[in-house]
């Protein structure tokens, strides 16, 4: 080969490595990039704020760091986009309605698929109520509210308030709650310990030990010593589970209003018994297959 046509192949092969090399690595790149497991809160209408800060932060300080924890609106609900690297779904306090109109059908539907196929679900206070096949909300009262819901996770009635009345505009129904586990099975938690818990207006799940795929986990005790209904209850569903609370295991004293006057007692109490609300939770998310720190 002569020296001009070496010089020649030289500026060609100048030229091409550049493209030649993108392309091989535009073939070998993965087509898909793994994403970090998320943990997925409901935020739309109906949700308290306060409710859905403390289920923020407290998941924030309690699950591995490896999750990612994102708020979620019902238009991105009903996409369905979010169940691929969906870890648990929640559905934290407020108001029932709301989540209904915003919801219904499409929106269910997603979850309910979610659920069936292997995901888990976490619903507290109106998130619980919410995943009962129907609810009875202060009966009798101008505040009643009773009717069928879609997602019927609960195949029964989720009625409340259990222990005091609700009051919207206030706290004045708020309480410490104390409720004792039963499940026998739990390696982590040891049947019958009693443990605190922050409640306004939540719910038990009627006759919840009768009902077809539901372990009753733990039961109020109420101002009259019973301890016949049922707080929180772990639900199989298809290859999935869900996890209904009437009680906030979530509720850290720490996020609480201190100049609030109903809340000043529960605040303080809770502080006392914070480590044991904590194994609580963490508790409960372990049922749930969320890794905890």
């Amino acid at each position: 080969m002569n020296t001009v046509n070496q010089c020649l192949l030289t500026i060609f092969l100048c030229f091409m490595f550049p493209f030649y090399a993108f392309s091989n690595i535009q073939r070998q790149a993965p087509k898909d990039i793994d994403m970090p497991p998320c943990l997925y809160i409901y935020n739309g209408p109906g949700v308290s704020p306060i409710s859905l800060l403390q289920m923020k932060e407290s998941l924030k300080e309690v699950v591995d760091p490896s999750y990612v924890i994102k708020e979620i609106g019902p238009e991105e609900v009903i996409k369905g986009n979010w169940v691929k690297d969906a870890a648990l779904y929640v559905m934290p306090g407020g108001a029932d309605i709301p989540y209904c109109k915003s919801l219904s059908q499409n929106g269910n539907k997603v979850i309910k698929e979610y659920v069936n196929k292997g995901g888990s679900y976490l619903g507290v206070c109106a998130g619980a109520y919410y995943a009962s096949d129907n609810i009875e909300f202060a009966k009798g009262t101008p505040l009643e509210v009773i009717g069928k819901r879609e997602l019927s996770f609960f195949n029964g009635c989720a009625e409340g308030p259990v222990l005091a009345p609700y009051d919207y505009a206030t706290n004045s129904g708020a309480r410490l709650s104390f409720i004792r586990w039963r499940d026998k099975g739990d390696p982590d938690i040891k049947k019958d310990t009693m443990f605190p818990a922050y409640f306004n207006g939540g719910c038990h799940f009627v006759d919840a030990k009768k009902v077809p795929n539901v372990t009753p986990l733990a039961f109020y005790k109420e101002p009259n010593g019973k301890e016949d209904k049922a707080a929180i209850i772990d639900i199989k569903v298809g290859k999935g589970r869900a996890l209904l609370s009437g009680v906030h295991f979530e509720y850290s004293p720490k996020l609480m209003d201190k100049d609030d006057p109903f809340l000043k007692k529960i605040q303080a109490e809770l502080f006392l018994k914070d480590k044991e609300r904590i194994r609580l939770f963490k508790g409960v998310l372990k049922r749930l297959k969320i890794k905890t720190i």
